[in-house]
């Protein structure tokens, strides 16, 4: 009975060993496969980082939606500004422009009353008629020189195309030859620029022709025409 017991107690004293594991076997290879944890980047964790990749893109996608309206919605409340500051411009410029051309209209009664007058009247009532429209007609060239309007300069200029649109020809040879002699139509700058071509007449000189050649036999000797003795 006592050797049983002895037995017994040198056997719960033994160390426990590890199990033996085979040359070229990993080390836990005795570890049971149920034991083994699941990694993180499973098919689960991919549908995860993908729909989460999907939810960024759809926002970003809408917060740029967003922005190309409110963009649209700016230019044309920017195109609307605008045109209606261009109609607004080009207002002001016409009601300067009548309002400097009244004026001038005022004026016409009094030449008119001139003109009437000078019907009856002598060289005095003539005189004034003539004045009178002289005024209105120096006034309204200071009315459209003060809006950037200048009248072109033509008779006596040499024929420039860009500012002048010939009519016809005319020769005078006291004149040099390409001058404008005659100003059909006067023409206008606007701030510098061609408002409309002065319509001339210029000048051309006419070359002599050359002296016709002289008829077969015209130049024979006497007593070549053929004639007898």
């Amino acid at each position: 009975m006592v050797s049983e017991m002895k037995k017994v107690e040198s056997h719960k004293s033994k160390p426990e060993t590890a199990p033996e594991t085979t040359p070229g076997s990993p080390p836990d290879a005795h570890v049971k496969a149920g034991s083994q944890k699941t990694p993180a980047s499973g098919p689960g964790g991919a549908a995860e980082a993908l729909e989460k990749k999907i939810a960024e893109l759809e926002q970003a996608n809408a917060e740029l939606r967003e922005q190309h309206l409110r963009l649209q919605a700016d230019y044309a409340n920017h195109e609307k500004r605008t045109l209606k500051r261009i109609a607004d411009d080009v207002d002001r410029q016409k009601r300067t422009l009548l309002l400097a051309l009244l004026p001038s209209l005022d004026n016409f009664p009094a030449a008119l009353a001139h003109a009437e007058a000078a019907k009856d009247g002598g060289p005095d009532a003539v005189t004034g008629l003539v004045e009178g429209v002289r005024r209105v007609f120096q006034h309204l060239l200071d009315a459209l020189a003060a809006q950037g309007v200048v009248r072109i300069d033509a008779v006596g200029q040499p024929f420039d195309p860009t500012v002048h649109e010939a009519m016809m020809q005319r020769c005078e040879p006291d004149q040099p030859d390409g001058v404008v002699l005659e100003e059909v139509q006067p023409g206008y700058r606007l701030e510098g620029r061609l408002l409309r071509p002065a319509k001339v007449i210029v000048n051309k000189h006419v070359t002599n022709q050359e002296p016709a050649e002289a008829h077969e036999g015209a130049s024979a000797e006497p007593g070549e025409s053929g004639d007898g003795d």
